[in-house]
């Protein structure tokens, strides 16, 4: 029989909060050592909805033309298919299951038609022994029927908006995150626990996968959020592993994207089905046998408004990297003076904290033209930025930036196509020839 899918949504879980709060999470360590690790692994955006979007369609410009949030369930511009709308076409048996609220709607098939009736029930618990009870009642039916199955798993009690079934007032700040994350882990250990029990956890493949993180303001206030903010490293670097016994354990250090999950189950559910045609800037690649050179990630939709509601505004923001050095450009929102450029060594510079173009000099055109050490005369600085890695540092920015520039162009090209609203609301692309400076 087929093998059968799960989705493990990590909801708000970072790579930093997955490492920072190991001792919460041991179920989800346990299946992440018996799977396959792709530690460069970063979401193409920085909200639940529109992660949980590019990862069902492989593709990252289904929501770009929506000029405000959406309320409709017809706010996807159907570029490409879902990918438990191709797995119950192909017989399995689908369902999706969350627990916990959500501001913009009690499940996906209310908001955006992110998960069309086509691909199976979806279904919200606001009690946790109802979500497990859900789940097993699904996968013991599914064995039942001897049909293979997906299910898609959502529990979104670690979301900041989410204080589940608990009084969390008298809980500290970190006190508060454990034990939403230890709720998290339970109910990654009641689901194995079901699958072995229903004796189909060897033919099962499960794909974990955070959908963004939060940072804690690290950044700049921005009205309180904690993400929906700039793609910082801090929010789109994510866990990211493939469970599956026929499937290479350990680390994978290809960069990988939310984008290239569905591919990459596809070819590992059906070998022999063709690719989707069509393939574009923003859809995703089969990780078994392809790679990528960039990952790209951007704040909130192409033709998103930015100052109709102070309450909603968001700065729109773009990044891209190659797995080590991260640029990002932003457009400052209501203060276009704290718009333009970033440019963070990813691999050390966990946080994004220090913008490394302070250290240059742009030209008119916004390229590099002199380096400035700031007066730093220590053999730490200046053995590290030694002449040869200043020229390499210079190259790959001007790489990264025309491949920025290029991609921020394409999102407003497809989304103009379809766009309900006359209004168009571009990036401001003289953000490419200013240095960002720090923000409060």
């Amino acid at each position: 029989m087929r093998k059968n899918l799960v989705i493990l949504h990590l909801e708000s879980v970072s790579q930093s909060a997955f490492w920072q709060f190991m001792a919460d999470l041991p179920e989800l360590w346990k299946l992440s050592a018996r799977s396959g690790n792709f530690r460069r692994f970063y979401t193409a955006s920085t909200s639940s909805v529109m992660s949980m979007c590019e990862m069902l369609h492989g593709d990252s410009a289904e929501l770009d033309h929506n000029p405000v949030f959406p309320r409709h369930k017809d706010g996807l511009a159907g570029r490409s298919s879902n990918l438990f709308q191709v797995l119950l076409d192909r017989g399995y048996a689908t369902k999706g299951v969350q627990y916990g609220s959500f501001c913009l709607g009690d499940a996906p098939n209310n908001f955006w038609g992110i998960w069309p009736y086509a691909c199976g029930q979806f279904i919200r618990h606001d009690k946790i022994e109802e979500f497990h009870g859900d789940i097993r009642h699904f996968i013991r039916e599914s064995k039942a029927k001897n049909r293979p199955f997906a299910l898609y798993h959502w529990n979104m009690s670690t979301h900041i908006r989410n204080d589940p079934e608990s009084d969390f007032e008298e809980l500290g700040f970190a006190k508060r995150f454990k034990v939403k994350y230890r709720l998290l882990d339970e109910s990654v250990k009641r689901l194995l626990d079901d699958l072995a029990e229903a004796g189909v956890l060897d033919n099962t493949i499960i794909a974990a996968y955070g959908d963004h993180g939060d940072d804690f303001w690290g950044h700049g206030l921005s009205r309180g959020r904690t993400h929906v903010i700039e793609p910082y490293a801090t929010v789109c670097w994510t866990p990211f592993f493939i469970f599956n016994n026929g499937f290479d354990r350990g680390i994978f250090d290809n960069l990988a994207s939310n984008i290239d999950i569905k591919p990459t189950l596809l070819s590992m559910l059906f070998p022999d089905m063709p690719a989707e045609t069509g393939a574009s800037l923003f859809a995703g690649v089969n990780l078994i046998s392809g790679s990528r050179k960039t990952a790209f990630s951007q704040s909130i939709f192409a033709l998103q408004l930015e100052h109709s509601d102070p309450c909603q505004a968001v700065i729109k923001s773009y990044a891209v990297t190659n797995g080590e050095i991260r640029l990002m450009a932003s457009s400052g929102g209501n203060k276009p003076e704290e718009g333009g450029m970033e440019l963070f060594l990813e691999q050390w510079d966990f946080g994004n904290t220090k913008n490394l173009l302070d250290f240059f000099q742009l030209d008119k055109n916004g390229r590099i033209a002199a380096f400035d050490s700031h007066g730093a005369v220590h053999p730490h600085f200046t053995m590290s930025f030694t002449r040869q890695r200043i020229v390499s540092l210079a190259g790959t920015y001007d790489l990264l930036r025309q491949n920025l520039a290029d991609f921020i162009a394409a999102k407003e090209r497809e989304a103009m196509k379809i766009s309900r609203d006359g209004k168009k609301q571009l990036f401001p692309m003289e953000m490419f020839k200013v240095v960002r400076k720090k923000r409060r």
